[in-house]
């Protein structure tokens, strides 16, 4: 649930710039990601895993689009329009499409059109000089209310009862990205949500996650929050992953190109000069429920039901390359044992 949510939040295509390598020293972060264009020093002609192959089609020293194979059979395609040099929108498979806004020549929005939202959305860009620093993008309360449903319904299914819902009052994504000179050392990704919670929904998922014996605080909850005039309890909701990234010293030939990612781990290795070599992924689901002084009642052995950090799986990978005479690499073999092969236009 965690991954689908953030992975929603960011499923973004984006087309920016990428340097020359031999100006590894004195490069901006990024590659100058910011002004929308791509123009590589070495072309990359497909990118295959296994059956999945994806040929990239070139006019001139601009991708014109990329064309999704399974095996011998063609997919589908994904298409790339530029003003001049900038690329201004990227049409995806399926009527999806991204759209890019810019200001001061850097791009200051990022607008897509999925098929899994319900209108377009807008992520605005920030940046530390010309190095993209983030991603910030508002959650609708149509969202929000869609998200708490699903979680604190398989909570709640899981006792035995039913999610009747409250009242969704925010959320908000941020991703913060981390330089260690021209490449991606940490990637943060955050979504928090807010939430009005009716008492009686809250003493049901209570019960669902502290049992039974929660049921004699049942009344004390109740009136006190009556006391207090309050109705509903509000829920915030905050989930948080930490990616710490390790690279090598060879060219990244997807340098500057961010043209097809499904979710924001795949930044980093877009926008890092150098190839990743290792992965670190941690985070955690963190919840407070505002009980006022209510809380200080109540026994401590119920404290995690009024706020409570989740710690997430911690995950870690490795990346073995194999490159060729120009430092390129012609192969990357995960430690999971998945493998990615590059061609390049000679």
């Amino acid at each position: 649930m965690k991954k689908t949510l953030l992975a929603l939040g960011a499923t973004l295509v984006l087309g920016l710039a990428a340097c020359d390598p031999d100006d590894s020293k004195t490069a901006a972060p990024g590659g100058g990601a910011s002004s929308g264009e791509y123009t590589p020093t070495v072309k990359i002609a497909s990118i295959s895993d296994d059956d999945d192959i994806d040929r990239w089609n070139w006019a001139s020293d601009k991708v014109t689009s990329i064309d999704h194979y399974d095996g011998a059979t063609l997919r589908n395609t994904t298409t790339f329009t530029y003003d001049g040099n900038q690329l201004t929108k990227i049409d995806l498979p399926g009527s999806e499409s991204i759209e890019f806004t810019y200001s001061g020549g850097k791009i200051s929005h990022v607008t897509m059109a999925h098929h899994d939202l319900p209108m377009p959305i807008s992520m605005a860009v920030s940046y530390n000089g010309d190095a993209m620093s983030g991603l910030s993008m508002p959650i609708s309360e149509a969202m929000v209310q869609q998200l708490i449903a699903e979680m604190l319904g398989d909570m709640m299914n899981g006792g035995g009862m039913d999610f009747k819902g409250g009242k969704a009052t925010g959320g908000s994504m941020q991703v913060d990205l981390t330089w260690n000179g021209s490449n991606v050392s940490r990637m943060v990704n955050t979504m928090s949500l807010t939430y009005d919670l009716p008492v009686e929904q809250l003493l049901n998922l209570a019960s669902a996650m502290m049992g039974s014996e929660i049921a004699q605080y049942a009344d004390l909850i109740r009136n006190g929050l009556a006391m207090m005039g309050m109705t509903a309890v509000p829920l915030n909701l905050t989930i948080a992953d930490t990616t710490d990234f390790t690279h090598d010293q060879n060219n990244n030939p997807m340098h500057g190109f961010l043209g097809g990612f499904e979710d924001p781990e795949s930044l980093p290795g877009l926008l890092s000069r150098n190839n990743i070599v290792s992965t670190h992924q941690y985070g955690s689901t963190s919840y407070r429920l505002e009980l006022g002084a209510l809380a200080s009642m109540l026994p401590e052995q119920y404290a995690q039901m009024v706020a409570n950090t989740m710690p997430h799986e911690s995950d870690r990978e490795n990346y073995t390359y194999q490159y060729n005479a120009k430092g390129y690499p012609t192969s990357v073999t995960s430690s999971y044992g998945d493998v990615k092969q590059f061609t390049y236009i000679e």
